[in-house]
């Protein structure tokens, strides 16, 4: 895992998340499977380097745990979605933002 050797990081703690063990399994993408314990209690299998990287905080369980560059996507939809909308006038042809 390029360089990262997860059995050296057991019972550390990444923001709510400690890991438990090494699960050897790797998802579609390449990266490596451990399990997860959260404060809440969850059990949760995870990317060993979401966690490390800080881009996962929680099992799910707290509010907020988006990324600051999800929530910049977030506010830049919900802008686009304001002044996209336009109204044309079939008989000039003028379009303006309503």
């Amino acid at each position: 895992m390029r360089g990262y050797n997860i059995d050296d990081y057991i019972n550390k703690k990444f923001n709510h998340l400690t890991l438990i063990e090494n699960l050897n399994k790797i998802d579609n993408n390449n990266s490596k499977l451990a399990l997860f314990k959260c404060d809440c209690g969850n059990i949760k299998e995870m990317v060993f380097t979401q966690a490390l990287n800080n881009e996962v905080k929680s099992c799910g369980c707290k509010q907020g745990n988006l990324s600051a560059k999800n929530k910049q996507l977030q506010q830049l939809s919900l802008l686009n979605s304001y002044s996209t909308k336009t109204m044309k006038n079939n008989k000039t042809g003028y379009t303006r933002n309503i």
